[in-house]
């Protein structure tokens, strides 16, 4: 099957140019209803294309800031994360204690003094964890022991000790073989954080996607009802005339009082056509007020002029691009992909988990002893007094059956997630699909209807100038004005419909970024 569509060049001319190219006229039109309400405020035209108001709204459009937050949130969760497990901590700690124990005083034997101990202790280090789960302690103490005690020697009295520096140093790590060896529970916490930050930011694409395809549609919204405003006064207009020729002909007896009042009537419902006209463009341009800026109130004396024309630019589609762009940048199908990963992260702790925990555990020190304190740091340096040891640590649940449940519960979410991830890609396939379709109906819609306005044209001036002859009535003339502004108004949907089809296959792309050649921050 040809999954492209070439649109023929040819159809971008519209067949009422002259109408749609007077935007000052429209503006005019728009411009006395809106002067009658804010009569303090001196409205001011502002022309404004498409690219500015969604620069305008990527910028100041509360949806999409509100939505910002998330992953800002999210990466200081996961900085918290990784803090948590991998900065090293530091403690500190200094004491002193002291003890006396009681001399002798037995009668008939000499007296002892009693004994008097002061001990020091200092000491500091850190300790952490390295990417391989294996956990270190670095430490280095102090101990200055002081005292007195009993002499060995008559008359027994209290000898000084002196001073006694123990200084020590001591490395000890202990490492996982087995069970949280490649990932235990704080590694597996981060790595899910990490895919959830991706998923917030892919949230924050969705939201500008969602924002730019809502602008287009008021963008374009707006400048149809502009366009639609010209049309009912045209068609004003030539009711009026109509209605004047008529009064001029039954007051000379040419033509019956009915046909005049009939072009009277018509010329009454088109002005109240004009007036719901110039009402929806109100509502059209607040609406497009609210989505490009986050204070309403500033742009409240601006009248916003759409500055493109509303046209049926020739677009080439090619459904299998299409397919493929989607599937690698939506932000939805990312989602997806991402929750899946998550799950696979998630099955991939609970496997380890099943392991026992064999630990294998090593330490080395060094020590000193001295009453002078620089000879006991030097006896650290020249590692006059070391020790080290080696050993292992097993443990393992008897059952291990909470374990086995939820490795097996991981791997059916993963199943149900991976068709849920397929079902998507289906979803979004179809979507791409349908857009596409819509895009070739719509144009061949604007198509249609430009040829419908070329007809009504040909067939109003045609019966006008019967008329004139006295070979038709006021009534068919009056029923082809309608049919005239009928099929203007309907050119002027069809083209509008056409542009927003291509913002929302855009969407359904995921290119709608690319399409404007837009470099848009998450953050």
């Amino acid at each position: 099957m040809d999954t492209q569509t070439r649109v023929d060049p040819r159809m971008q001319k519209s067949h009422f140019g002259h109408l749609m190219n007077s935007r000052w006229l429209a503006a005019s039109l728009v411009v006395a209803p809106v002067v009658a309400v804010l009569a303090t405020a001196e409205p001011t035209l502002r022309p404004i294309s498409l690219d500015e108001c969604v620069r305008m709204a990527l910028e100041k459009n509360l949806d999409l800031r509100v939505s910002r937050y998330s992953p800002r949130v999210q990466a200081l969760e996961l900085g918290a994360s990784f803090s948590d497990y991998y900065d090293p901590k530091f403690t500190a700690r200094a004491n002193q204690t002291y003890n006396e124990s009681p001399g002798q005083n037995v009668p008939g034997q000499p007296a002892f003094a009693p004994a008097k101990t002061w001990n020091e202790n200092y000491n500091a280090g850190f300790s952490g964890y390295l990417p391989t789960g294996m956990r270190y302690d670095i430490q280095g103490n102090l101990n200055r022991n002081s005292g007195t005690r009993a002499s060995s020697f008559p008359p027994f009295g209290e000898v000084d000790n002196g001073f006694t520096y123990t200084p020590g140093a001591t490395v000890s790590i202990t490492q996982p073989l087995l069970k949280n060896f490649w990932i235990d529970q704080p590694r597996y916490t981060m790595q899910i954080n990490k895919k959830t930050l991706q998923s917030n930011e892919q949230d924050v694409i969705n939201q500008a996607l969602n924002t730019m395809t809502t602008i287009a549609n008021a963008y374009y919204d707006l400048a149809a009802a502009r366009e639609n405003v010209l049309v009912q006064k045209k068609a004003l207009e030539l009711a009026e005339q109509q209605y004047s020729e008529n009064k001029i002909k039954v007051q000379v007896g040419t033509m019956a009082p009915l046909d005049e009042k009939q072009a009277e009537s018509q010329a009454a419902t088109v002005r109240a056509d004009l007036i719901n006209a110039q009402a929806t463009f109100g509502t059209a341009e607040n609406t497009l007020k609210r989505l490009i800026t986050d204070d309403f109130a500033s742009l409240t004396d601006d009248i916003l002029d759409p500055s493109e024309k509303i046209d049926a630019t020739p677009t080439l589609l090619d459904r299998a691009s299409s397919w493929e762009h989607g599937l690698n940048t939506r932000p939805d199908v990312l989602q997806a992909r991402l929750t899946l990963e998550k799950q696979h992260i998630t099955v991939r702790y609970n496997k380890n988990q099943l392991f026992p925990q064999l630990d294998i555990t090593g330490s080395y020190g060094v020590a000193g002893r001295s009453s002078s304190l620089s000879d006991s740091l030097g006896q650290l340096g020249d590692r006059d007094f070391p020790n080290y040891g080696v050993g292992l640590v097993f443990s393992y649940p008897l059952s291990n059956k909470s374990a086995r449940n939820r490795y097996k519960e991981a791997k059916l979410q993963a199943e149900q997630y991976l068709l849920q991830f397929k079902r998507l890609e289906q979803q979004a396939m179809a979507d791409i699909a349908n857009n596409i379709g819509v895009v070739n109906a719509d144009f061949k819609r604007v198509e249609a209807t430009r040829a419908a306005t070329r007809y009504a044209e040909l067939a109003y001036e045609g019966e006008k100038r019967k008329l004139e002859n006295g070979k038709s009535t006021s009534f068919v003339v009056l029923q082809l004005q309608r049919d005239l502004t009928t099929a203007r108004s309907n050119e002027i949907r069809a083209l509008a419909d056409y542009n927003k089809a291509l913002f929302s296959l855009y969407q359904s792309e995921g290119s709608t970024l690319e399409r404007l050649r837009i470099q848009f921050s998450v953050h």
